[in-house]
């Protein structure tokens, strides 16, 4: 499946707190998700299919899966020490 993006506005904050080469390296990864539904994407519960996060060198992010309508949400985004 392919995924359309939405980006809210708290994870858009949260991107300006990371540092720029972090915050590249995450967005990309959502992206490359979106188009083909792999990388580093884990459940946060074996029971909400929903609720995902993704997690890359120095970052993860949360993402919300709505498979009615095709959008994935992206709503928080921390950097990892």
């Amino acid at each position: 499946m392919i995924w359309t993006l939405e980006w809210g506005p708290v994870v858009r904050r949260d991107l300006l707190s990371i540092p720029w080469p972090v915050a590249a390296r995450l967005c990309a990864a959502v992206m490359r998700f979106a188009e083909t539904s792999q990388g580093p994407v884990k459940r946060i519960s074996p029971h909400d299919r929903q609720r995902l996060k993704l997690v890359v060198s120095g970052a993860i992010a949360y993402l919300l899966a709505d498979e009615r309508t095709g959008v994935l949400h992206v709503t928080r985004a921390f950097a990892r020490i």
